[in-house]
């Protein structure tokens, strides 16, 4: 672990020289939380990771770290060359990315053509709606995924943000588990439109959790009628 945690660029740099070498890893956790690297960090940590060709399961904390366009440009790039990576769980919370940073993570999780578990934590990022419509046309061409754990709390979603995120998800047809967590945004009751449109693309899915507030439950039409049984766990459970 390596979160808070404010070095120079050196640190990066070794540190990336030291897992290139790592030929045969499958499995790295990489926790850069608080980390605050300055200049090429980066660069460094991304040129690092693309080189794992044989991993299989990454475990990436950038939270807290105020990422740049450039910062997320070096991390999407690093993370799209690893093919055969099943399993991916990007923390990004905590930083303010322009739009632009999100096209760049997007273009490198799409790539990851036999990723089955995606947990992606963007939890007060502020997130615009066209930062949401990147994050789905990513998320979309996952077609082997079958966990998805999106976390969009606290931030600056919109209805046509959730309509971005639910035509990513109604992509991904092997899907069997959904948790989605989206309170603290600033949706109306069109939000229940977009999740659902006739809900049959969640109704097949083993496992659908959606965290929501009491407020919101109270008036949620679609949850009692679609989801009967999880109206009354969310609702009891509050």
């Amino acid at each position: 672990m390596l979160d808070e945690n404010q070095i120079s660029d050196r640190g990066p740099k070794y540190i990336s020289k030291g897992i290139k070498k790592l030929k045969n890893l499958n499995n790295l956790n990489l926790d850069l939380s608080i980390f605050w690297s300055s200049g090429q960090g980066y660069k460094y940590i991304g040129e690092g990771i693309k080189e794992l060709k044989n991993l299989t399961n990454l475990n990436l904390d950038l939270s807290t770290n105020s990422l740049s366009n450039q910062d997320a440009m070096y991390i999407g790039q690093g993370i799209k060359e690893l093919k055969k990576l099943t399993s991916l769980n990007l923390g990004l919370s905590k930083n303010e990315m322009y739009i632009q940073g999100y096209k760049f993570i997007s273009e490198g999780i799409k790539e990851l053509k036999n990723l089955t578990n995606l947990n992606l934590d963007l939890r007060y990022t502020e997130i615009s709606d066209q930062g949401a419509k990147y994050i789905s046309e990513g998320i979309k061409e996952l077609k082997n995924l079958t966990h998805l754990d999106l976390h969009l709390n606290f931030n600056q979603l919109s209805d046509q943000g959730y309509k971005y995120i639910s035509e990513g998800i109604k992509e991904l047809k092997d899907l069997t588990n959904l948790s989605l967590h989206q309170y603290n945004n600033q949706f109306s009751d069109k939000f229940n439109d977009y999740i659902t449109e006739r809900p049959k693309y969640l109704i097949d899915h083993t496992i659908l959790d959606i965290p929501l507030r009491r407020q919101y439950i109270q008036n949620n039409k679609w949850l009692k009628w679609a989801f009967p049984p999880l109206f009354k766990v969310a609702y009891s459970a509050l």
